[in-house]
């Protein structure tokens, strides 16, 4: 190979190499993931359902995804969403922040504990466990998105006028004191 090729080549490669490593780094639209949850709360009180769901939303590529809204949709098609209409700190916190839409940078995550709601729910509606949803509606987008998917165990004899949390993972019901 000629030395001046050579030369060429190298060139080429590291201006390639340049170019794509900015991109990974600074520019690159990634995917907003989220943890299926290892527990909730619910309260039913007047006929409106509010349960609270912990969960990790993880932004995998570089640049910051916005969320401008969510909602639990019930995947048996019967019932109508649940709407986010905040965030709290703590699963027994009587402090909540409205929602508002917000950022996840990236690559990074955040931790939430969201709350939904829904007037009108009818308690007679029992299961064992129902099948949910979260979907996000993103900042440039209309449309609802599936984010995650995942069962919840209804508390027996339906949910309860008070706030109770129900461990996903070894099955510990806990009530508020």
């Amino acid at each position: 190979m000629q030395p001046e090729l050579a030369a060429v080549v190298v060139s080429v490669v590291a201006v390639l190499f340049t170019v794509g490593s900015f991109w990974w780094e600074h520019a690159r639209l990634g995917r907003l993931i989220a943890s299926t949850p290892q527990q909730y709360g619910s309260i039913i009180q007047d006929g409106t359902l509010v349960v609270r769901l912990p969960v990790v939303l993880l932004n995998t590529g570089a640049r910051t995804i916005a969320v401008q809204t969510l909602r639990l949709r019930f995947l048996d098609g019967a019932r109508r969403s649940l709407q986010w209409v905040a965030e709290c700190d703590e699963m027994f916190s009587r402090d909540v922040r409205f929602r508002r839409a917000f950022a996840v940078r990236g690559p990074d995550s955040r931790d939430v504990i969201l709350q939904f709601q829904r007037h009108e729910f009818e308690n007679g509606e029992r299961a064992d466990a129902v099948r949910l949803q979260l979907e996000p509606i993103f900042l440039d987008q209309r449309s609802w998105k599936r984010l995650v998917e995942f069962s919840l165990p209804v508390p027996e004899g339906g949910f309860r006028p008070e706030l109770s949390v129900i461990d996903l993972i070894g099955g510990v019901e806990t009530g508020e004191a």
